[in-house]
């Protein structure tokens, strides 16, 4: 409860969702207004990205998952360690007072795990999105080439599409935050469902 309840948030993440899913679905429509054919090449990463971001969520919540429960066990060993630190000190080399040792060390190995195996996921998300600018800028110099769209159009395009792909980026790293604070939440509701003691 000490820990992890100063760690909720009711705001943040709930606000840049939401900023996620309506700027980027706005800029699509302006974008599909002024030039279908820019818009489709300026979009043609998103449902990659979708995937991505599907199978980056499936990874934060097993991490996360392990990441949680060796920390408790972490917490729980510090607290006992502290309230026997007098006892403890005339015997450090006991397997009681070097067992801090221990899930320190595990805690360290699940954070690096948790940061090798959500690594690749974020990156290829980002790769998917960023795909849809070279696809653009691709269609977008042939178009010009051809006499079909404006220099201003494809400029403006570039610009627009910047503001599309910022806020989708972000929900690839909304993903892990997203499934800590729903880690934290499912700590906090067990503390809450526990029986009265009587």
């Amino acid at each position: 409860i000490t820990n992890d309840t100063v760690m909720l948030d009711f705001q943040n993440v709930p606000s840049q969702v939401a900023a996620a899913f309506v700027q980027p679905v706005y800029a699509a429509v302006i974008l599909a207004i002024i030039d279908w054919r820019l818009a489709l090449a300026a979009l043609i990463g998103i449902p990659i990205f979708l995937l991505v971001t599907i199978w980056s969520d499936r990874i934060y919540h097993r991490v996360f998952a392990d990441l949680h429960r060796v920390r408790a066990r972490a917490s729980t060993v510090l607290l006992e360690q502290a309230r026997g630190a007098a006892v403890l000190r005339g015997a450090s080399e006991s397997a009681i007072a070097t067992r801090y040792r221990d899930v320190v060390d595990q805690l360290r190995g699940v954070s690096v795990a948790m940061s090798v195996r959500a690594a690749p996921s974020t990156a290829l998300g980002s790769v998917a999105v960023e795909s849809g600018l070279v696809v653009l800028i691709v269609a977008g110099a042939a178009l010009y080439n051809s006499g079909e769209v404006s220099a201003t159009t494809l400029l403006l395009f570039l610009f627009l599409t910047l503001a599309l792909y910022q806020p989708i980026q972000e929900l690839n790293a909304l993903a892990g935050y997203r499934r800590n604070q729903e880690q934290i939440a499912n700590k906090v509701a067990e503390v809450w469902d526990e029986p009265v003691l009587s």
